[in-house]
């Protein structure tokens, strides 16, 4: 486990099986991992921003 976390590209081998697992392993899929990845998370954010915001105006 911690040689991935050390590995970007291995990082990125792990992200693609998990949101493309039947995409081939090339450059674009693993960026598009990549990307997926990345928007999921901003999105999480913001909704989790929105929820507490909600929260405290009542």
């Amino acid at each position: 486990m911690e040689k991935i976390e050390q590995n970007g590209l291995s990082q990125a081998y792990a992200l693609k099986a998990f949101y493309l697992p039947t995409a081939e392993e090339n450059e674009a899929n693993l960026a598009k991992a990549l990307w997926l990845h990345k928007t999921f998370f901003e999105s999480l954010a913001n909704a989790v921003a929105s929820g507490i915001a909600k929260a405290f105006k009542g």
